[in-house]
């Protein structure tokens, strides 16, 4: 499909528009409220009969700015994490996709879409650090697989930092994946 061919090139995760804005969302909120500033400058502009209105202008136009730039940086952040891990495993696009399921299955995330291109799954252990469960993306190649582990898009309350949470969403996947895959080594050796 158009948005798995996507995901390979871009080596980022697809979103369509809900969860993008969901996303984004605070990169936006702020974004909107740098319009406050804007919008008090441009009538104290008009308003000439206003004291000390060249202070309030630059007062306005520097705080616009500062949102501005806030609201950039959140979405380079919110951005940056939509990247893949990329995790050799010296396999088939299907024993990957099987292992994969084995995985998931053992560190009981529930599966939400599940096809042997891609898998989208949930961490169900709620966890303060954001703020509810996250959806674990796994994308299946022949001899690996990319991952990514973001908040969960479709309950809008994304988080801009996860202190490490996420992180460890692809860490234990990883590491699981391992052992199965050794263990079946074992079994069929």
């Amino acid at each position: 499909s158009q948005q798995i061919q996507f995901m390979i090139q871009s080596g980022m995760l697809f979103l369509d528009k809900k969860r993008k804005n969901s996303h984004y969302n605070a990169a936006y909120t702020i974004r909107y409220v740098a319009l406050m500033p804007a919008v008090l400058s441009i009538y104290f502009l008009f308003k000439q009969s206003f004291a000390n209105w060249g202070s309030v202008l630059i007062f306005c136009f520097i705080s616009t700015g500062i949102f501005l730039l806030v609201s950039l940086l959140i979405f380079k952040v919110q951005e940056a994490k939509l990247k893949f891990i990329s995790f050799s495993t010296h396999r088939t696009k299907a024993d990957n996709y099987l292992l994969s399921l084995e995985v998931l299955q053992i560190l009981k995330w529930n599966i939400g879409q599940n096809s042997p291109d891609f898998i989208e799954a949930y961490n169900p252990n709620k966890d303060m650090r954001t703020w509810g469960n996250e959806m674990i993306s796994i994308l299946l190649l022949d001899n690996k697989i990319l991952l990514n582990s973001i908040c969960n898009l479709d309950l809008m309350n994304q988080s801009f930092l996860s202190l490490g949470k996420i992180e460890q969403n692809v860490s234990k996947f990883i590491d699981s994946f391992k052992v199965i895959a050794q263990s079946n080594k074992l079994q069929s050796a």
